[in-house]
């Protein structure tokens, strides 16, 4: 799964005013998904784009170091 196709399918979930495809354009992103793509798939349509809390860009020391903040 590409991170591209993830961007994709999240910009069409925005763009989309029924709720019943809100639920089903993600959902079929998540049961394509193999277990090496879950980190990336399932936080991104929540907004959480990096490897920290979501809340803003990681540090230049990775992700331990944004705990740390």
């Amino acid at each position: 799964m590409s991170p591209a196709e993830v961007a994709r399918v999240s910009r069409e979930v925005a763009a989309e005013p029924a709720r019943s495809r809100k639920v089903s354009l993600p959902a079929a992103v998540f049961r394509a998904a193999g277990p090496p793509d879950v980190p990336v798939v399932i936080p991104y349509p929540a907004g959480c784009r990096g490897a920290g809390s979501g809340s803003g860009p990681v540090p230049s020391g990775g992700p331990r170091a944004a705990r740390a903040h």
